[in-house]
């Protein structure tokens, strides 16, 4: 499995995890946005590895080239589902944002992964 793809499903576990916690807490409609908020991360992790690191590169500049594209991309995807997210869940925008921000704690232990 790829790197990518790990990073990504890890986020879509810790995504679950905090929809269970803000059921738990809140109840359904906070545990929907936070799912779609740990689904937002993992997407967003998903896309960028596959356009970044989705082909072979002979060329470092290409290959560095392909990564800041597929950054420039994640940004500006990403705030497009902010601000979908904003208008979709609205009052549940805390469950959805913190879910997300819970996510990105995957990358922290990436680096303690062994390949």
């Amino acid at each position: 499995m790829s790197l990518g793809a790990r990073l990504a499903g890890y986020q879509l576990l810790v995504g679950l995890g905090a929809g269970v916690l803000w059921w738990l807490g809140s109840g359904f409609d906070a545990a929907f946005a936070a799912v779609a908020g740990g689904a937002a991360s993992g997407l967003l992790t998903w896309y960028t590895a596959v356009k970044a690191l989705g082909r072979k590169h002979q060329d470092p500049g290409a290959m560095l080239s392909d990564f800041f594209r597929a950054q420039a991309w994640k940004y500006g995807l990403a705030a497009v589902i902010f601000v979908a997210a904003i208008k979709i869940f609205g009052h549940q925008f805390l469950p959805f944002i913190s879910a997300y921000l819970a996510t990105l704690s995957i990358y922290w232990f990436s680096l303690l992964w062994k390949e």
